[in-house]
C-alpha cells in the first residue's frame, strides 16, 4: 500500500520539486481557501459552496504541550500514534538525544485509548491535540501542529517533520541547512 501511495503521488512530489512557488505558505489575510482549492483542484466536481469548514481556520483545542523554549529556530515533530509509546521510548533512547537542545523533538498526538499524562510530565516532549488520531486525520494533526509551533515560537523558521518509524541519521539530519529557495510569504 504505502508503494502505491509513494508511485501516485510522485507526479506531485515532481511537481514540488521543480516548481517550488508550490510551496511558498500563505499568511495572514493573503489566505484563501477557495483559491487554493481552484489551484491545487482544478478539476474537482465539488463546488466552492459546498465546502463548509477549511481546516486552517479551524481551532483545535491543544490539551497537552511540550515543554520547550521559545527561542529555537528548528524544531523537529514526530508523528506518532497515543499508542506507539515503544516507538517514542526507542527514539529518546537513539536518535533523540543527538539532536537536543540545539533542535528539540516533540511527539505530536491526537487523542486514543492511551492517556499520555504521566509520560508528558516525565519526559515534557509531548504534545496532544483534542482530536481522535487516525491516518484519516493526519492533515489535522499537522494543521494544528503548524498552527501552535508558528504561533508559540516567534524565531522558528524551520519545522522537520518525521514518523515514529522512521530510521534517522541525526548528524546528517543536523548538518542540513535551511534551502533558501522556498520562500514563506
Amino acid at each position: 500500500m504505502a508503494n502505491y501511495l509513494e508511485r501516485s503521488l510522485f507526479p506531485l512530489r515532481l511537481l514540488c520539486y521543480t516548481q517550488y512557488e508550490l510551496l511558498t505558505v500563505p499568511s495572514g489575510s493573503s489566505v484563501d481557501s477557495d483559491s487554493c482549492l481552484r489551484r491545487f483542484f482544478p478539476f474537482s466536481k465539488a463546488k466552492n459552496s459546498q465546502i463548509k469548514k477549511c481546516l486552517h481556520r479551524e481551532p483545535t483545542r491543544l490539551l497537552i504541550g511540550p515543554k520547550i523554549e521559545r527561542y529555537h529556530r528548528k524544531i523537529s515533530v514526530v508523528r506518532s500514534a497515543p499508542t506507539s509509546l515503544d516507538y517514542r521510548d526507542y527514539i529518546r533512547e537513539t536518535w533523540k538525544t543527538d539532536m537536543e537542545p540545539d533542535i528539540p523533538v516533540i511527539f505530536v498526538l491526537g487523542t486514543g485509548t492511551y492517556d499520555p499524562a504521566h509520560e508528558a510530565q516525565t519526559y515534557q516532549d509531548i504534545m496532544q491535540f483534542d482530536f481522535v488520531d487516525s491516518y484519516f486525520n493526519l492533515t489535522l494533526k499537522m494543521t494544528s501542529v503548524y498552527r501552535y509551533l508558528l504561533s508559540e515560537f516567534p524565531e522558528l523558521t524551520e519545522i522537520i517533520v518525521i514518523n515514529d518509524d522512521a530510521i534517522v541519521n541525526a548528524t546528517a539530519l543536523r548538518r542540513v541547512s535551511t534551502f533558501s529557495a522556498y520562500p514563506v510569504s
